[in-house]
């Protein structure tokens, strides 16, 4: 748990520099909304990566399995034990793809989920890839598939609730306009 949150302090203050540097570089300050919108982003990518590779020792793994098994809730203990693993692969990524959804919420919803699938099956590979030559987990077709569903339902409730988030956002900044006339 100590490596985690050492992580994501570094990961948060790396992120800031870099945020002032591309402010000073661009002249274009990054908004805080966005800023905190890639804190979460990386908090989360940490929070994976510390599920998924920090926990396990180097090289006690390292197999591969190519079949796609999604289990069965109504079978034998081993087949419940691989649904639940899938099933909490699934909601894994659900995070990873609504928070990559809500960074590109200016996008139509197609382009928002073509490039969350991207997103999500870059990620899922690499952390399966990632597992194998290091020996630290198990290269899986199924948690390759499982978390790629994932984070498409993740980017589907981001198209969901972004109508609201700009409706919301419209009503705010409207108000504050409307404040702002009056007393000028």
């Amino acid at each position: 748990m100590e490596q985690l949150l050492l992580m994501w302090v570094i990961c948060i203050v790396i992120l800031h520099i870099g945020c002032m540097l591309q402010a000073g570089i661009r002249g274009k300050r990054t908004g805080w909304r966005r800023e905190l919108l890639l804190i979460l982003i990386l908090g989360y990518a940490c929070f994976g990566a510390q599920l998924t590779l920090f926990r396990r020792e180097a090289g006690s793994r390292g197999v591969m399995y190519t079949y796609l098994h999604m289990g069965n809730l109504f079978g034998d203990w081993y087949e419940r034990q691989q649904f639940f693993y899938a099933f909490l692969n699934v909601c894994f990524f659900v995070p990873w793809g609504f928070l990559w959804g809500l960074w590109r919420w200016e996008d139509k919803a197609w382009r928002r989920m073509i490039m969350i699938t991207g997103y999500s099956f870059l990620t899922t590979a690499s952390i399966e890839i990632t597992q194998l030559m290091t020996g630290r987990g198990f290269f899986e077709v199924t948690d390759i598939v499982t978390n790629l569903m994932g984070g498409i339902m993740g980017g589907i409730l981001a198209c969901i609730v972004i109508p609201f988030i700009r409706n919301i956002y419209r009503k705010t900044t409207k108000s504050v306009d409307t404040v702002q006339e009056r007393r000028g």
